[in-house]
């Protein structure tokens, strides 16, 4: 025996029915809603106003592109590839933007506020680790372009430490470490660390005087990875360089457009080069992480969350 071929005729107003240009206007209406969404969430945060990390950057490590290039710590970073950078996490997208390749930086001092003597470098981005898992890299630090933290004073000295042992007090500033001048708080960890199981020189500020002191640095491991570490017994006290960035509602939407606009390139740009292999896959992350960084967002505070529920519906 045969079946008969039952074949069922869609209503007028079906999906398969309507014209092409009408089924793209339907399949486009998921994804713009996610982009308006984004530009609403934005605009409210721009309305609202929030405090930022500044483009000031740290001295750059030495070998770093950045010093290579000639940026001296304490500058503002005004351009990078040709593109306007008004903060720090401007300059963290427009970095990724750039990619590995030699491009330009523009960079003021803070006292040329309007840039009238800011100085452009060529910048070779080559050797930053864009191709590597961003969980266990930064291409900031590779780069050389990490916040400014202002001066690292000691603001407390734990009873028996190595520090205290040492002759360090609350109150010292710290001006540098092994004959180098330590340009913010992350500079000063890391040669702490470096120095694990030997000894430190440190020059600290002390009122009218400056002395030098040497730390005999412990080693010591880290409980959860077991992973190598020093610590000294000190807990540091920097003052990061913050700026107000609040806008009218008129610029707050040209301003969520053009954040709109970065994110995009951003995540094509990225996809792009993960598809060459200039990029780690691990760029790419799932419903569990993205959960995850939620959570972390939302105890960060309000503005956070609502810049990654932007992120996310870009």
């Amino acid at each position: 025996s045969t079946s008969p071929l039952i074949l069922i005729d869609g209503v007028e107003g079906d999906f398969n029915r309507k014209r092409l240009w009408q089924r793209a206007l339907i399949v486009f209406a998921g994804p713009f809603m996610n982009l308006a969404l984004a530009v609403a969430l934005f605009w409210v945060m721009g309305v609202m106003g929030s405090l930022e990390l500044s483009s000031r950057v740290a001295e750059p490590e030495p070998g770093t592109p950045a010093a290579a290039a000639g940026v001296k710590g304490g500058q503002y970073v005004t351009e990078l590839g040709g593109m306007p950078v008004s903060s720090f996490i401007d300059l963290q997208m427009k970095l990724m933007r750039c990619g590995a390749g030699v491009t330009t930086i523009t960079v003021r001092s803070g006292e040329d506020a309007k840039g009238e003597r800011a100085s452009r470098y060529e910048i070779d981005l080559r050797g930053v680790g864009f191709d590597k898992d961003p969980a266990k890299s930064s291409l900031l630090r590779e780069a050389g372009l990490l916040p400014w933290t202002g001066p690292v004073t000691l603001a407390e000295v734990m009873p028996g430490s190595a520090a205290e042992k040492a002759g360090l007090r609350a109150g010292d500033q710290v001006l540098a470490a092994d004959g180098r001048p330590v340009s913010g708080a992350d500079a000063l960890v890391r040669v702490i660390s470096a120095r694990a199981g030997g000894a430190l020189r440190l020059r600290v500020q002390r009122g009218a005087e400056a002395e030098e002191v040497t730390v005999a640095v412990p080693e010591a491991r880290d409980e959860g990875d077991g992973r190598r570490s020093a610590r000294i017994g000190v807990r540091i006290s920097a003052r990061p360089d913050l700026v107000l960035v609040r806008q009218g509602p008129g610029e707050a939407l040209v301003k969520g457009v053009s954040q709109l606009w970065d994110v995009t390139a951003v995540s094509l740009e990225m996809m792009g080069r993960m598809i060459a292999g200039e990029a780690s896959v691990k760029n790419l992350s799932g419903p569990v992480a993205i959960a995850d960084y939620a959570g972390k967002a939302a105890r960060a505070g309000l503005h956070a969350y609502l810049y990654f529920l932007a992120m996310i519906s870009v």
